[in-house]
Protein backbone atom coordinates (compact mmCIF):
# COMPACT_ATOMS: atom_id res chain seq x y z
CA UNK A 1 0.00 0.00 0.00
CA UNK A 2 1.08 3.21 -0.48
CA UNK A 3 1.75 5.28 2.58
CA UNK A 4 0.26 8.14 2.94
CA UNK A 5 -2.26 7.91 0.12
CA UNK A 6 -6.00 8.37 0.10
CA UNK A 7 -7.39 8.55 -3.27
CA UNK A 8 -10.84 7.50 -4.42
CA UNK A 9 -11.60 4.12 -3.02
CA UNK A 10 -13.32 1.31 -4.97
CA UNK A 11 -17.03 0.55 -4.25
CA UNK A 12 -17.06 -2.22 -2.49
CA UNK A 13 -20.18 -4.01 -0.19
CA UNK A 14 -19.72 -6.01 3.06
CA UNK A 15 -23.11 -6.46 3.45
CA UNK A 16 -22.70 -9.73 5.08
CA UNK A 17 -20.18 -8.54 7.37
CA UNK A 18 -22.44 -6.09 8.21
CA UNK A 19 -20.18 -3.17 7.28
CA UNK A 20 -22.55 -1.60 3.90
CA UNK A 21 -22.36 2.28 4.53
CA UNK A 22 -24.33 4.57 2.80
CA UNK A 23 -22.70 7.47 1.09
CA UNK A 24 -24.11 10.47 -0.15
CA UNK A 25 -21.97 13.70 -1.15
CA UNK A 26 -23.51 15.65 -3.42
CA UNK A 27 -23.33 12.61 -6.10
CA UNK A 28 -25.60 9.19 -5.72
CA UNK A 29 -22.23 6.62 -5.14
CA UNK A 30 -23.07 3.01 -3.07
CA UNK A 31 -20.66 2.17 -0.36
CA UNK A 32 -17.05 2.89 -0.45
CA UNK A 33 -14.45 1.38 1.53
CA UNK A 34 -11.95 3.99 2.86
CA UNK A 35 -8.41 2.89 2.98
CA UNK A 36 -6.78 3.33 6.73
CA UNK A 37 -4.39 -0.16 6.71
CA UNK A 38 -3.32 -2.60 4.26
CA UNK A 39 -5.04 -5.82 1.30
CA UNK A 40 -2.72 -8.57 -0.96
CA UNK A 41 -0.86 -6.86 -3.62
CA UNK A 42 -0.16 -9.28 -6.46
CA UNK A 43 -1.82 -12.27 -4.70
CA UNK A 44 -4.63 -14.79 -6.22
CA UNK A 45 -8.17 -15.16 -4.94
CA UNK A 46 -8.51 -18.15 -2.42
CA UNK A 47 -10.55 -20.56 -4.12
CA UNK A 48 -12.92 -22.72 -2.06
CA UNK A 49 -10.46 -26.04 -2.24
CA UNK A 50 -7.90 -23.86 -1.20
CA UNK A 51 -9.90 -21.79 1.57
CA UNK A 52 -10.98 -25.35 3.00
CA UNK A 53 -7.15 -26.47 2.63
CA UNK A 54 -5.40 -23.47 4.12
CA UNK A 55 -7.54 -20.87 5.50
CA UNK A 56 -10.57 -22.33 8.03
CA UNK A 57 -8.97 -20.77 10.61
CA UNK A 58 -9.25 -17.04 8.53
CA UNK A 59 -11.45 -14.36 10.65
CA UNK A 60 -12.50 -11.09 9.93
CA UNK A 61 -12.70 -8.48 12.85
CA UNK A 62 -15.42 -6.03 12.43
CA UNK A 63 -15.57 -3.04 14.55
CA UNK A 64 -17.92 -0.20 14.86
CA UNK A 65 -17.18 3.25 16.77
CA UNK A 66 -18.47 6.70 16.32
CA UNK A 67 -20.17 6.16 13.01
CA UNK A 68 -17.04 4.17 11.35
CA UNK A 69 -17.04 0.71 10.59
CA UNK A 70 -13.48 -0.82 10.49
CA UNK A 71 -12.00 -4.36 8.95
CA UNK A 72 -9.27 -6.50 10.04
CA UNK A 73 -8.10 -9.80 9.94
CA UNK A 74 -7.65 -12.32 12.24
CA UNK A 75 -7.24 -16.05 13.17
CA UNK A 76 -8.83 -18.56 15.12
CA UNK A 77 -6.64 -20.46 17.63
CA UNK A 78 -9.21 -22.70 19.44
CA UNK A 79 -12.63 -22.75 19.35
CA UNK A 80 -13.43 -19.13 21.14
CA UNK A 81 -10.26 -17.31 20.84
CA UNK A 82 -9.26 -15.24 17.66
CA UNK A 83 -5.69 -13.52 17.57
CA UNK A 84 -6.07 -9.85 15.54
CA UNK A 85 -3.23 -7.00 15.80
CA UNK A 86 -3.42 -4.65 18.70
CA UNK A 87 -3.82 -1.71 16.88
CA UNK A 88 -6.84 -2.81 15.21
CA UNK A 89 -8.66 -2.71 18.65
CA UNK A 90 -8.68 0.89 18.50
CA UNK A 91 -11.02 3.56 16.63
CA UNK A 92 -10.72 6.76 15.12
CA UNK A 93 -10.24 8.93 18.14
CA UNK A 94 -7.06 6.75 18.89
CA UNK A 95 -8.95 5.16 22.08
CA UNK A 96 -9.59 1.39 22.51
CA UNK A 97 -12.71 -0.18 21.34
CA UNK A 98 -14.86 -1.75 23.56
CA UNK A 99 -15.85 -5.46 23.65
CA UNK A 100 -19.33 -4.90 22.79
CA UNK A 101 -18.33 -3.08 19.45
CA UNK A 102 -16.71 -5.85 17.64
CA UNK A 103 -17.90 -8.76 15.89
CA UNK A 104 -15.70 -11.82 14.55
CA UNK A 105 -16.98 -13.36 11.17
CA UNK A 106 -15.69 -17.13 10.61
CA UNK A 107 -16.52 -19.21 8.26
CA UNK A 108 -16.65 -16.78 5.39
CA UNK A 109 -14.59 -16.72 1.83
CA UNK A 110 -16.53 -14.32 0.27
CA UNK A 111 -17.87 -10.80 1.86
CA UNK A 112 -20.77 -10.25 0.30
CA UNK A 113 -22.26 -13.20 1.12
CA UNK A 114 -24.47 -14.73 3.93
CA UNK A 115 -22.01 -17.60 4.58
CA UNK A 116 -19.71 -18.33 8.18
CA UNK A 117 -21.23 -17.26 11.66
CA UNK A 118 -20.92 -13.66 13.05
CA UNK A 119 -19.71 -13.82 16.70
CA UNK A 120 -19.69 -11.15 19.64
CA UNK A 121 -16.35 -10.28 21.26
CA UNK A 122 -16.12 -11.38 24.99
CA UNK A 123 -12.80 -9.66 26.15
CA UNK A 124 -10.10 -8.12 24.09
CA UNK A 125 -6.81 -8.00 25.69
CA UNK A 126 -4.49 -5.83 24.14
CA UNK A 127 -0.64 -7.30 25.08
CA UNK A 128 0.49 -4.22 27.65
CA UNK A 129 3.84 -3.49 26.04
CA UNK A 130 1.63 -2.18 22.99
CA UNK A 131 3.59 1.01 21.00
CA UNK A 132 1.18 2.70 19.10
CA UNK A 133 3.86 4.13 17.73
CA UNK A 134 6.61 1.29 16.92
CA UNK A 135 4.54 -1.18 16.76
CA UNK A 136 5.88 -3.10 19.27
CA UNK A 137 4.23 -5.94 21.10
CA UNK A 138 1.43 -5.79 18.38
CA UNK A 139 -0.85 -8.73 19.45
CA UNK A 140 -4.51 -8.62 21.07
CA UNK A 141 -5.99 -11.86 22.34
CA UNK A 142 -10.06 -11.55 21.46
CA UNK A 143 -12.66 -14.18 23.68
CA UNK A 144 -15.77 -15.23 21.95
CA UNK A 145 -19.18 -15.01 23.61
CA UNK A 146 -19.84 -17.94 21.94
CA UNK A 147 -18.66 -20.93 20.05
CA UNK A 148 -19.37 -20.44 16.46
CA UNK A 149 -21.57 -22.58 14.29
CA UNK A 150 -19.60 -23.29 11.27
CA UNK A 151 -17.16 -26.06 11.07
CA UNK A 152 -13.87 -23.92 11.64
CA UNK A 153 -10.35 -26.05 12.21
CA UNK A 154 -8.21 -23.98 14.58
CA UNK A 155 -4.69 -22.93 13.96
CA UNK A 156 -1.72 -23.89 16.17
CA UNK A 157 0.58 -20.93 17.37
CA UNK A 158 4.09 -21.66 17.27
CA UNK A 159 6.01 -20.91 20.59
CA UNK A 160 10.12 -19.83 20.95
CA UNK A 161 10.90 -23.23 21.25
CA UNK A 162 9.41 -23.38 17.41
CA UNK A 163 11.79 -21.01 15.63
CA UNK A 164 12.16 -23.47 12.62
CA UNK A 165 8.87 -22.25 11.46
CA UNK A 166 10.03 -18.93 10.23
CA UNK A 167 14.05 -19.56 9.44
CA UNK A 168 15.47 -19.31 13.04
CA UNK A 169 16.53 -15.21 12.43
CA UNK A 170 17.93 -16.65 9.20
CA UNK A 171 14.82 -16.44 7.00
CA UNK A 172 12.54 -19.33 5.33
CA UNK A 173 12.05 -18.96 1.19
CA UNK A 174 9.28 -19.88 -0.37
CA UNK A 175 8.14 -24.02 -0.88
CA UNK A 176 5.27 -25.86 -2.48
CA UNK A 177 1.73 -24.58 -1.70
CA UNK A 178 1.99 -27.40 1.41
CA UNK A 179 4.59 -25.41 2.91
CA UNK A 180 4.57 -21.60 1.97
CA UNK A 181 4.75 -19.18 3.90
CA UNK A 182 1.42 -18.11 2.99
CA UNK A 183 -0.37 -14.37 4.04
CA UNK A 184 -4.00 -13.70 3.27
CA UNK A 185 -6.70 -10.94 3.72
CA UNK A 186 -9.75 -8.97 2.23
CA UNK A 187 -7.48 -6.01 1.99
CA UNK A 188 -6.30 -3.78 -1.22
CA UNK A 189 -5.29 -5.40 -3.93
CA UNK A 190 -3.54 -2.32 -5.79
CA UNK A 191 -0.68 -0.02 -4.59
CA UNK A 192 -2.61 2.79 -4.18
CA UNK A 193 -5.54 1.23 -1.56
CA UNK A 194 -8.48 2.16 -4.22
CA UNK A 195 -9.40 -1.38 -5.23
CA UNK A 196 -11.14 -3.86 -2.14
CA UNK A 197 -11.98 -7.56 -3.27
CA UNK A 198 -15.28 -9.10 -2.04
CA UNK A 199 -13.18 -12.73 -2.18
CA UNK A 200 -10.30 -13.37 0.27
CA UNK A 201 -7.02 -13.39 -1.67
CA UNK A 202 -3.66 -15.19 -0.32
CA UNK A 203 -0.35 -15.06 -1.58
CA UNK A 204 3.23 -17.21 -0.76
CA UNK A 205 5.83 -14.81 0.36
CA UNK A 206 9.46 -15.85 1.68
CA UNK A 207 10.21 -14.97 4.99
CA UNK A 208 13.22 -12.59 5.57
CA UNK A 209 16.33 -12.56 7.75
CA UNK A 210 16.65 -10.93 10.70
CA UNK A 211 19.46 -9.16 9.43
CA UNK A 212 18.23 -8.32 6.14
CA UNK A 213 14.89 -7.17 8.16
CA UNK A 214 16.97 -5.15 10.23
CA UNK A 215 19.22 -3.43 7.59
CA UNK A 216 18.85 0.47 6.84
CA UNK A 217 18.65 -0.41 3.10
CA UNK A 218 15.66 -1.35 1.65
CA UNK A 219 14.26 -4.03 1.80
CA UNK A 220 15.05 -3.96 5.42
CA UNK A 221 13.28 -1.08 8.49
CA UNK A 222 16.02 -0.17 9.99
CA UNK A 223 15.97 0.55 13.69
CA UNK A 224 12.11 0.61 13.15
CA UNK A 225 12.54 -3.16 12.83
CA UNK A 226 12.46 -5.03 16.14
CA UNK A 227 14.27 -8.80 16.26
CA UNK A 228 12.38 -9.64 19.27
CA UNK A 229 8.24 -9.03 18.35
CA UNK A 230 8.64 -8.62 14.74
CA UNK A 231 9.21 -10.94 11.54
CA UNK A 232 9.17 -9.58 7.87
CA UNK A 233 8.07 -11.48 5.02
CA UNK A 234 7.02 -10.79 1.76
CA UNK A 235 8.95 -10.18 -2.24
CA UNK A 236 10.13 -6.76 -2.58
CA UNK A 237 9.24 -4.99 -5.80
CA UNK A 238 9.58 -1.72 -6.98
CA UNK A 239 8.54 2.10 -5.92
CA UNK A 240 5.55 0.98 -8.68
CA UNK A 241 4.29 -2.11 -6.82
CA UNK A 242 5.47 -4.87 -8.72
CA UNK A 243 5.95 -6.96 -5.45
CA UNK A 244 3.86 -9.52 -3.42
CA UNK A 245 2.83 -8.18 -0.57
CA UNK A 246 -0.02 -7.20 2.51
CA UNK A 247 -1.77 -3.95 2.31
CA UNK A 248 -4.66 -1.73 3.73
CA UNK A 249 -7.19 -3.87 5.41
CA UNK A 250 -5.24 -6.88 6.25
CA UNK A 251 -4.02 -6.06 9.41
CA UNK A 252 -4.82 -8.56 11.82
CA UNK A 253 -4.22 -11.27 9.16
CA UNK A 254 -1.97 -14.38 9.51
CA UNK A 255 0.95 -15.26 8.11
CA UNK A 256 1.59 -18.54 8.07
CA UNK A 257 3.66 -21.80 7.32
CA UNK A 258 2.77 -25.51 6.56
CA UNK A 259 4.38 -29.02 7.85
CA UNK A 260 3.90 -30.06 3.83
CA UNK A 261 1.66 -32.87 5.10
CA UNK A 262 -1.30 -30.56 5.57
CA UNK A 263 -0.87 -29.53 8.94
CA UNK A 264 -0.24 -25.26 9.50
CA UNK A 265 1.21 -23.18 12.18
CA UNK A 266 0.57 -19.54 12.76
CA UNK A 267 4.08 -17.86 12.74
CA UNK A 268 3.07 -14.05 12.08
CA UNK A 269 0.17 -11.23 12.27
CA UNK A 270 -0.18 -8.54 9.50
CA UNK A 271 1.25 -5.42 11.27
CA UNK A 272 2.56 -2.64 9.63
CA UNK A 273 4.75 -1.76 6.40
CA UNK A 274 6.09 1.26 4.70
CA UNK A 275 4.16 0.43 0.53
CA UNK A 276 2.03 -2.05 -0.81
CA UNK A 277 4.24 -3.97 -3.24
CA UNK A 278 6.99 -2.02 -2.97
CA UNK A 279 10.70 -1.83 -2.28
CA UNK A 280 10.17 -2.99 1.85
CA UNK A 281 9.29 -6.24 3.42
CA UNK A 282 6.14 -5.73 5.13
CA UNK A 283 6.19 -6.97 9.17
CA UNK A 284 4.57 -9.04 10.85
CA UNK A 285 4.00 -9.73 14.84
CA UNK A 286 6.48 -12.43 15.50
CA UNK A 287 3.75 -14.99 17.57
CA UNK A 288 6.03 -17.39 18.80
CA UNK A 289 7.27 -14.41 20.79
CA UNK A 290 3.91 -14.22 22.89
CA UNK A 291 3.23 -17.86 23.61
CA UNK A 292 3.30 -17.73 27.23
CA UNK A 293 1.30 -14.78 26.91
CA UNK A 294 -1.31 -15.85 25.28
CA UNK A 295 -1.45 -19.24 27.18
CA UNK A 296 -4.05 -18.24 29.75
CA UNK A 297 -5.91 -16.01 27.79
CA UNK A 298 -7.24 -18.77 25.66
CA UNK A 299 -10.48 -20.72 25.82
CA UNK A 300 -9.25 -23.94 27.42
CA UNK A 301 -12.35 -26.01 26.71
CA UNK A 302 -11.01 -26.63 23.39
CA UNK A 303 -9.34 -30.36 22.22
CA UNK A 304 -6.65 -27.78 20.46
CA UNK A 305 -2.91 -28.62 21.21
CA UNK A 306 -1.70 -25.98 23.50
CA UNK A 307 0.19 -23.44 22.49
CA UNK A 308 3.68 -24.68 23.65
CA UNK A 309 3.37 -27.78 22.33
CA UNK A 310 5.95 -29.64 20.77
CA UNK A 311 6.37 -29.00 16.82
CA UNK A 312 5.12 -31.47 14.66
CA UNK A 313 7.32 -34.45 14.19
CA UNK A 314 7.43 -33.09 10.04
CA UNK A 315 9.58 -30.25 10.54
CA UNK A 316 8.79 -27.52 7.91
CA UNK A 317 10.80 -28.45 4.38
CA UNK A 318 12.49 -25.75 3.36
CA UNK A 319 10.09 -22.89 1.09
CA UNK A 320 11.91 -22.97 -2.30
CA UNK A 321 13.09 -26.67 -2.64
CA UNK A 322 10.20 -28.54 -4.09
CA UNK A 323 10.52 -31.20 -1.92
CA UNK A 324 10.92 -29.76 0.98
CA UNK A 325 15.01 -30.81 1.82
CA UNK A 326 17.28 -28.67 1.95
CA UNK A 327 18.00 -25.12 4.60
CA UNK A 328 17.05 -21.64 3.79
CA UNK A 329 20.33 -19.72 3.26
CA UNK A 330 21.76 -16.87 6.23
CA UNK A 331 20.57 -14.62 3.82
CA UNK A 332 16.81 -14.93 3.87
CA UNK A 333 16.97 -13.39 0.56
CA UNK A 334 14.24 -14.27 -1.71
CA UNK A 335 15.56 -16.94 -4.36
CA UNK A 336 12.65 -18.72 -5.11
CA UNK A 337 10.85 -18.45 -8.61
CA UNK A 338 11.49 -16.30 -11.26
CA UNK A 339 7.62 -14.64 -10.68
CA UNK A 340 8.05 -13.12 -7.05
CA UNK A 341 5.85 -14.04 -4.46
CA UNK A 342 3.49 -11.09 -2.86
CA UNK A 343 5.35 -8.81 -0.55
CA UNK A 344 4.15 -9.05 3.05
CA UNK A 345 1.69 -6.85 4.33
CA UNK A 346 2.96 -3.62 4.95
CA UNK A 347 0.13 -2.39 7.83
CA UNK A 348 -0.13 0.55 9.43
CA UNK A 349 -1.79 1.51 12.45
CA UNK A 350 -5.32 2.96 12.49
CA UNK A 351 -6.41 6.02 11.31
CA UNK A 352 -6.88 7.59 14.87
CA UNK A 353 -4.16 6.25 17.16
CA UNK A 354 -2.67 8.31 19.49
CA UNK A 355 0.07 10.28 17.01
CA UNK A 356 3.66 10.98 19.01
CA UNK A 357 4.19 14.65 20.67
CA UNK A 358 5.08 17.41 18.17
CA UNK A 359 8.62 17.40 20.00
CA UNK A 360 9.35 13.61 19.75
CA UNK A 361 12.17 12.15 19.29
CA UNK A 362 13.95 12.34 16.06
CA UNK A 363 12.45 9.90 12.73
CA UNK A 364 15.14 7.57 11.37
CA UNK A 365 17.19 8.11 8.91
CA UNK A 366 16.93 8.51 5.20
CA UNK A 367 17.74 4.82 4.29
CA UNK A 368 15.18 3.43 7.28
CA UNK A 369 11.89 4.46 5.71
CA UNK A 370 9.39 5.81 7.74
CA UNK A 371 8.55 4.78 11.55
CA UNK A 372 5.88 2.21 11.61
CA UNK A 373 3.29 4.91 12.60
CA UNK A 374 3.68 6.44 8.95
CA UNK A 375 3.26 3.25 7.53
CA UNK A 376 0.04 2.15 5.25
CA UNK A 377 -1.00 -1.26 6.62
CA UNK A 378 -4.31 -1.58 8.80
CA UNK A 379 -7.77 -1.62 8.91
CA UNK A 380 -10.12 -0.69 6.28
CA UNK A 381 -12.35 2.22 7.33
CA UNK A 382 -16.11 2.63 6.49
CA UNK A 383 -17.70 6.05 7.31
CA UNK A 384 -21.43 4.96 8.09
CA UNK A 385 -23.11 8.10 6.87
CA UNK A 386 -20.77 10.54 4.48
CA UNK A 387 -23.55 13.46 4.01
CA UNK A 388 -23.44 16.43 2.23
CA UNK A 389 -22.49 18.95 4.06
CA UNK A 390 -20.37 17.34 6.37
CA UNK A 391 -16.79 18.38 6.34
CA UNK A 392 -13.89 15.80 5.82
CA UNK A 393 -12.46 14.34 8.88
CA UNK A 394 -8.87 16.16 10.18
CA UNK A 395 -5.54 14.36 9.24
CA UNK A 396 -4.05 12.49 12.28
CA UNK A 397 -0.31 11.66 13.35
CA UNK A 398 1.01 15.13 12.49
CA UNK A 399 5.01 14.02 12.65
CA UNK A 400 8.19 14.88 11.58
CA UNK A 401 9.72 11.81 9.54
CA UNK A 402 12.96 13.46 9.04
CA UNK A 403 15.90 16.28 9.33
CA UNK A 404 19.12 18.06 8.30
CA UNK A 405 20.58 20.39 8.67
CA UNK A 406 18.33 22.75 6.54
CA UNK A 407 15.63 21.21 6.17
CA UNK A 408 13.18 18.74 7.49
CA UNK A 409 10.34 16.23 6.03
CA UNK A 410 6.61 16.46 7.91
CA UNK A 411 4.17 13.84 7.04
CA UNK A 412 0.77 13.02 8.72
CA UNK A 413 -1.80 10.58 8.39
CA UNK A 414 -4.71 10.65 5.80
CA UNK A 415 -7.64 12.06 6.50
CA UNK A 416 -9.94 8.83 7.54
CA UNK A 417 -12.99 9.58 4.75
CA UNK A 418 -14.81 8.50 2.09
CA UNK A 419 -13.00 9.24 -0.76
CA UNK A 420 -13.63 13.03 -1.04
CA UNK A 421 -10.30 14.23 0.59
CA UNK A 422 -8.57 15.54 -2.64
CA UNK A 423 -6.01 17.47 -0.73
CA UNK A 424 -4.20 18.77 2.22
CA UNK A 425 -3.45 22.56 3.11
CA UNK A 426 -0.43 22.94 5.11
CA UNK A 427 -0.69 26.12 7.12
CA UNK A 428 2.57 27.85 8.94
CA UNK A 429 2.56 30.64 11.57
CA UNK A 430 3.95 34.14 11.09
CA UNK A 431 3.97 37.25 13.09
CA UNK A 432 0.31 37.65 11.86
CA UNK A 433 -1.10 34.78 12.49
CA UNK A 434 -1.85 31.28 10.43
CA UNK A 435 -0.85 31.76 6.56
CA UNK A 436 -1.51 29.37 3.58
CA UNK A 437 2.47 27.71 3.32
CA UNK A 438 1.27 24.74 0.46
CA UNK A 439 -1.39 22.89 -0.48
CA UNK A 440 -0.73 19.32 -1.69
CA UNK A 441 -2.06 15.94 -2.80
CA UNK A 442 0.04 13.70 -0.75
CA UNK A 443 0.59 12.95 2.92
CA UNK A 444 4.12 14.53 3.24
CA UNK A 445 6.37 17.18 2.53
CA UNK A 446 9.92 18.72 2.64
CA UNK A 447 10.29 22.16 4.25
CA UNK A 448 13.81 24.22 4.40
CA UNK A 449 14.18 25.80 7.34
CA UNK A 450 17.36 27.45 8.28
CA UNK A 451 20.21 26.02 10.54
CA UNK A 452 19.04 27.27 13.96
CA UNK A 453 15.24 28.32 13.54
CA UNK A 454 12.09 26.55 13.92
CA UNK A 455 8.95 26.85 12.06
CA UNK A 456 5.19 26.17 13.23
CA UNK A 457 3.19 24.42 11.43
CA UNK A 458 -0.72 22.79 10.95
CA UNK A 459 -2.84 21.48 8.66
CA UNK A 460 -6.09 20.46 7.46
CA UNK A 461 -8.16 18.06 4.39
CA UNK A 462 -9.93 19.54 1.99
CA UNK A 463 -12.43 17.53 -0.31
CA UNK A 464 -14.07 17.40 -3.64
CA UNK A 465 -16.42 20.01 -2.88
CA UNK A 466 -14.12 22.81 -1.11
CA UNK A 467 -15.21 22.00 2.57
CA UNK A 468 -12.23 22.15 4.75
CA UNK A 469 -11.94 19.48 7.82
CA UNK A 470 -10.43 20.91 12.00
CA UNK A 471 -7.38 22.02 11.99
CA UNK A 472 -4.86 19.03 13.09
CA UNK A 473 -2.68 19.54 15.87
CA UNK A 474 0.02 22.28 16.23
CA UNK A 475 3.89 20.72 14.85
CA UNK A 476 6.89 22.49 15.93
CA UNK A 477 9.87 21.27 13.45
CA UNK A 478 13.33 22.46 13.82
CA UNK A 479 16.18 21.14 11.46
CA UNK A 480 18.76 18.51 13.07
Amino acid sequence: MRRSRLGTAAVVTFTALSVAASVAHGRSAPARFVPEHPAIINGAVVTAADYAARWNAMAAVVASANGVTALCGGVVIDERTVLTAAHCTYGISGAPLAASSVNVVVGRRVANTTDGDKVSVLSITRHPAFNHTTLHDDIAVLRLTRTPTVAITPITTTSAADESWWGAGAGLLRGTSAVGPWIAGWGAVNGAGSSFPAELHEAQVPIGSDASCASAAAPGHGANFDGDSMLCAGVPGTATGTGVDACQGDSGGPLIVGDGAGGWRLVGLTSWGQDCGGRYYGVYTRVGRFASWIEPLRYHASATPPVDSAPPSVTPPAPGTGSGSGTPPASGTPTGPATPPPNPAGTTPPAGTTPPPASGTIAPGEGDGPAPGASTIGPITIPAVAAAGRPPSRPTMFRVVSRSSDRVTIAWRAATDDGRVTSYRVLVRTARGWRLFRTVTGTRLGVRIAHGRTSTFRIQAVDDGGQRSALSGVLIARPA
